[in-house]
């Protein structure tokens, strides 16, 4: 979102930026996560994403909040501090005169001047409801929010069949439990022995960036959840934390220290990491035959 409203901007365009949370960022920020993959092609051999992606990717870099992986990794590009990223995302935003940013503000409904032609965006915010008109409309919602409520075309998997969800944390006190207990790692306390009563045997660790001994995790899981319904979407938030909490208890019985400071939540994503919900039916779809 904020990528397109930069270019626009760049093109002479007057644009709104709307982002339901009190940030930019999305799943980076809101969620978290601090990888991004890799700018290269799968063999490591050749850069095939620039643009606005390398250009922060460089700043964040001169500014220690990021550090940099091997090229041929496929996985992972770079680890960012995302607080870092979020300051630098509000800066950007901010040194344009044409964007007008709205915090806390949420997309409700869309209104049509003709069958799949959007002429306004109608918004919520403390104020009440309000709208945007434009010429052109850009749905970075990731839900495909503005496409459904305007009666375009979207389409979607079963919730059986979508990817899981994840509610991200930073923690403490995982250094001084491996030092203590060398068998220690989060993949054993998916095993069902530990009782932390998950029902997944997969999930990742990364460091945090400049601030040494925190443990950014992502280990709960989410399934047959659909985030583009309400209801989905309250249970996913829930229950992920209930998994946060219980992955912390499993780890502090099974590997306890002695002076009682095991492991310890220090942050957790307002946001849960949302992997899939509905889709835009766009005018073309890339197939695998195409790649």
């Amino acid at each position: 979102g904020v990528f397109a409203a930069l270019r626009a901007a760049e093109a002479g365009l007057k644009v709104a930026l709307v982002e339901m949370s009190g940030g930019f960022g999305g799943t980076a920020t809101q969620g978290l996560v601090p990888v991004w993959h890799s700018l290269y092609s799968t063999d490591g051999r050749e850069q095939v994403i620039g643009g606005l992606t390398e250009s922060v990717e460089q700043e964040l870099l001169r500014r220690g909040e990021a550090r940099m992986d091997r090229p041929d990794n496929p996985a992972v590009g770079m680890h960012l501090n995302v607080a870092g990223l979020q300051l630098l995302l509000d800066e950007l935003v901010g040194k344009s005169p044409r964007i007008t940013p709205f915090l806390h503000t949420r997309l409700a409904a869309a209104e049509c001047d003709r069958p799949g032609h959007v002429s306004a965006a109608i918004v919520a915010d403390k104020s009440g409801l309000r709208r945007l008109r434009g010429k052109f409309f850009i749905d970075a919602t990731g839900d495909a929010d503005l496409c459904r409520y305007a009666g375009l075309g979207t389409w979607k998997l079963p919730k059986a069949e979508m990817q899981a969800h994840t509610t991200c944390a930073i923690l403490s006190g995982a250094d001084g439990i491996r030092r203590k207990h060398p068998g220690f790692g989060f993949n054993e306390i998916t095993k069902p022995k530990y009782g932390a009563k998950l029902e997944h045997v997969f999930g990742w660790e990364a460091p945090v960036v400049g601030a040494p001994g925190l443990t950014f995790l992502a280990y709960t899981r989410v399934s047959s959840c659909d985030p583009s319904l309400p209801d989905d979407l309250t249970r996913a938030e829930l229950e992920g934390r209930a998994q946060l909490r219980r992955i912390v208890d499993a780890v502090n019985r099974a590997f306890p220290l002695p002076d009682g400071k095991g492991l310890a939540l220090v942050s957790v994503a307002p946001h849960a990491g949302l992997r899939e919900s509905c889709h835009i039916e766009g005018l073309y779809r890339l197939t695998t035959e195409d790649l």
